[in-house]
């Protein structure tokens, strides 16, 4: 789901304090211990997770009445707009099949091979020159450093998301 007119919503003077929606959770330890932007509401045979980025919204459980619920809950305190069924977030590609649900990064991954312009480059075991010791003063700088932090920061965000890379990142 998609919150409208989030940025309507930001910069306030005052102090907030939120609370689920009356009937939403069933505790009030319903955030996760794991994440702060992660929701759960448990019953004895079913879960509803609830996780918030910015303006979205990504909501999955094991009961779809109570995912609808939830939904419109939310669209009764938001203008909210439901986006369907999940494919793709946050460089996540998200595929439901019969016997699971599956997650890549191909897309993710791509693009960053594109932003770095190494789409027509060949593959290598080891991508730097061995016992190489490097300088600070030796080389040229980079035109524009912008595209190189984004590339780095990329790349890290991929080896928390892929930790059988992070060697080879």
């Amino acid at each position: 789901m998609d919150v409208k007119n989030i940025v309507l919503h930001s910069d306030l003077k005052e102090d907030i304090y939120m609370k689920p929606p009356p009937g939403l959770f069933s505790s009030p330890t319903s955030d996760s211990k794991y994440d702060s932007s992660l929701f759960l509401r448990k019953t004895s045979t079913d879960c509803v997770l609830l996780l918030v980025y910015v303006d979205a919204i990504i909501i999955t459980g094991t009961d779809s009445s109570l995912i609808t619920s939830l939904q419109q809950q939310l669209k009764d305190y938001f203008h909210m707009k439901d986006l369907g069924t999940l494919t793709y977030s946050l460089g996540l590609e998200v595929h439901n099949v019969a016997s699971g649900v599956f997650l890549n990064q191909h897309k993710y991954t791509q693009d960053l091979i594109s932003l770095a312009g190494l789409q027509d480059s060949s593959s290598v075991d080891t991508p730097l020159e061995l016992n190489v010791k490097y300088r600070r003063e030796e080389g040229d700088l980079l035109p524009d450093p912008t595209i190189f932090r984004q590339l780095v920061g990329s790349l890290n965000y991929l080896t928390i998301t892929r930790p059988d890379i992070s060697f080879a990142v």
